[in-house]
C-alpha cells in the first residue's frame, strides 16, 4: 500500500510516495505522515511549496539532460575540428555555449 510523506530537509520540501513496507526515512525529516490523517491546514502552504520545488527540480533536470544530449550529439564538430581544422557551423557553438550555462 502505498502512502504519502511530506518532508523538510534545509530549505528544501518533498512529497514522497512510499510502500508501507519499503523505503526508510529519517523520521526527524517528516512534516507529515498521510497514515496519521489528513494534511492539517497548517501544513497547506509547506505542501504546495513542495509541489512547487519538485517541478522546478524535475525542470531544471530535464534542461541539463536537454543540454547534455545536444553536448554528446555534437561533439563530433570538436573531433572533427581538432583532427581537421574544419569550421565548427556558428549555430553549433551557439548552442553548446548555451548547454553549458545550464551545466554546473
Amino acid at each position: 500500500m502505498l502512502y504519502t510523506l511530506l518532508i523538510k530537509q534545509g530549505d528544501q520540501y518533498s512529497i514522497e510516495h512510499i510502500e508501507e513496507s519499503g523505503s526508510y526515512f529519517d523520521m526527524s525529516l517528516v512534516l507529515w505522515d498521510e497514515r496519521k490523517g489528513p494534511l492539517p491546514d497548517d501544513l497547506q502552504a509547506d505542501y504546495s511549496l513542495a509541489l512547487r520545488q519538485q517541478a522546478e527540480r524535475k525542470e531544471t533536470s530535464a534542461k541539463k539532460e536537454s543540454a547534455i544530449r545536444l553536448l554528446a550529439s555534437t561533439d563530433w564538430y570538436i573531433i572533427r575540428h581538432v583532427e581537421t581544422g574544419r569550421a565548427i557551423p556558428l549555430d553549433v557553438l551557439e548552442k553548446r555555449k548555451e548547454a553549458r550555462l545550464i551545466l554546473p
